[in-house]
């Protein structure tokens, strides 16, 4: 069993996350609320499918976005607030473990995934709301709910990088000792330098 201070500690530290949790549900839903109404003023038509609207900085610019960055502003300190008290959570843990108290590592591994995925995820969303990188590309997908249909509207905010070539260095190129990739568009004009450019590789076949 665990020490009585350790066991209070992790309790603590469960509980904080637990009010954490329900801030940030709270101000997400809030975000997406207004988002939502945001981008219902950008679709053009009355289509029944989704429409793609890029988010660009004029879009930023208009008056009508900047309740949707006051209500994402809240909800990254939350989103901030969780992983604090996660990581804590996950240092405790991990303290454990390494002494021989509880068998904790699969909950250790997890917590470590979670916090990287609420930091990455705070990351992207201040991108696509707040401080964009020119090097990424933004938009929202937008399905409104129609007359006579009992759909809620949806909406995705996606980000993306235009070039990937760095990101195939650091994550596929590096480290390996061979990497096979096949495809039946690699080569243009009889060539497969458009290929290698976009991949950022240039010295293997």
């Amino acid at each position: 069993s665990l020490p009585l201070d350790k066991s209070a500690q992790i309790e603590s530290y469960c509980e904080k996350g637990l009010n954490a949790v329900g801030g940030v549900w709270t101000h997400f839903v809030q975000f997406f609320d207004e988002a939502i109404e945001f981008f219902s003023g950008e679709v053009q038509g009355d289509s029944d499918y989704s429409q793609k609207i890029r988010i660009t900085p004029p879009t930023r610019n208009k008056s009508a976005w900047t309740r949707v960055e006051v209500a994402f502003d809240k909800l990254l300190v939350e989103m901030n607030a969780l992983a604090k008290t996660l990581n804590a959570l996950y240092k405790g843990l991990t303290e454990l473990v390494e002494v021989g108290l509880g068998d904790f590592e699969a909950l250790v591994a997890q917590l470590n995934g979670q916090v990287r995925f609420i930091v990455d995820a705070g990351e992207q969303l201040n991108g696509i709301v707040s401080k964009p990188s020119d090097k990424m590309i933004y938009w929202a997908d937008v399905e409104l709910r129609r007359a006579g249909r009992a759909r809620q509207p949806r909406l995705t905010l996606s980000a993306a990088p235009l070039h990937v070539g760095p990101l195939m260095k650091q994550h596929l190129w590096e480290g390996k000792d061979a990497v096979v990739m096949t495809s039946a568009t690699m080569r243009t004009a009889n060539s497969n330098n458009r290929a290698r450019r976009s991949a950022n590789r240039y010295n293997h076949d």
